[in-house]
């Protein structure tokens, strides 16, 4: 696997020694600076990987990509190893993303024996078993105006807290307040899971694709195929670890492209779905299977498959 860094040494930021008064935007910076030193300091030797998971993203990845490669890469190494997951784009998605620094896998040759892959929550597990960093952070490839604070953020309650096991971001969409989740989360998400176990309530965007975990945990859940990823990865890391161990920070205004109503439906079926299996209504499944935990499946020996995209040479990936 390509790793675009593995240099986990924390540099020295030079910070203004005057006491002089700054502007905001200097401020800001300085702020930035301070909360990055730390983050370097606390990481020591672990490993982080940002994984995104892609269908048809071309317009946007290479603007989210490069920006991690830039500011998380090469400026600071605070994060490893950036990985494109794609779902079976039929535009130039893995080209962009290659283009841009990522690491690109395409999911059909990713664990072949598990098949095709099955929707978004198929392409987050074969991620979690082709990453390789310590913690593993979720950043959404169809964001417009993508900043790599959002991994910095979600990271930092990890590396802070060992009692911490998952981190949930929370955003905005345009003039609504923060937390004011999207059309699914306000309108199905918050309101299924506050019925189906009142703890759920304090949460508020229980549905959202960013968010950052440890790989020994991720490795050890079974995961939902589809768009029931996120429910079933919140309600199975609350029932194992409790709510205590769930934490939610502030990632700002989210820009995304557009998605129709009927992809909005798709993803409330699966939500739905989920969130009744969790609940004992085991009928609903029908024959979509869960995906295994990682750590009970057994390695086939590694198969080596060329890729035609820039950031990949030969790569093992298990068979």
């Amino acid at each position: 696997m390509t790793i675009l860094s593995t240099n986990t040494e924390a540099r020295s930021i030079a910070l203004p020694t005057q006491s002089t008064a700054v502007d905001p935007e200097d401020a800001s910076s300085i702020q930035d600076d301070l909360r990055l030193e730390k983050l370097l300091r606390l990481k020591g030797m672990s490993t982080i990987t940002v994984c995104l998971p892609t269908n048809d993203d071309a317009e946007t990845i290479s603007s989210v990509v490069g920006e991690l490669a830039t500011k998380l890469v090469r400026r600071c190494r605070l994060v490893d190893e950036i990985i494109v997951m794609d779902g079976g784009s039929s535009d130039a998605t893995c080209d962009e993303a290659a283009r841009a620094g990522a690491t690109v896998l395409t999911a059909k040759d990713t664990f072949q024996r598990f098949g095709e892959p099955l929707g978004r929550g198929d392409l987050i597990w074969r991620a979690v078993g082709a990453a390789s960093g310590d913690i593993i952070v979720w950043i959404d490839a169809d964001v417009t105006n993508f900043s790599a604070d959002s991994v910095a953020r979600l990271i930092e309650p990890l590396l802070e807290d060992d009692s911490v096991s998952l981190v949930r971001g929370t955003t905005s969409r345009g003039p609504r307040p923060i937390g004011d989740g999207g059309r699914v989360t306000e309108a199905v998400a918050r309101p299924v899971l506050a019925l189906l176990d009142p703890e759920f309530s304090s949460l508020r965007e229980p549905f959202g694709g960013e968010y950052a975990a440890r790989r020994t945990l991720l490795r050890s859940l079974e995961f939902e195929p589809d768009y029931g990823v996120e429910i079933g990865i919140l309600v199975d890391v609350a029932r194992r670890y409790g709510m205590a161990s769930i934490r939610e920070v502030d990632l700002g205004v989210r820009e995304h492209r557009y998605r129709s109503l009927s992809d909005r439906a798709q993803q409330t079926r699966q939500l739905l779905r989920a969130a009744l299996e969790r609940a004992g209504r085991t009928s609903v499944r029908g024959a979509l299977p869960l995906r295994p935990a990682h750590d009970s499946v057994p390695s086939a020996g590694g198969g080596v498959i060329r890729s035609d995209f820039a950031q990949r040479t030969d790569t093992e990936v298990l068979s």
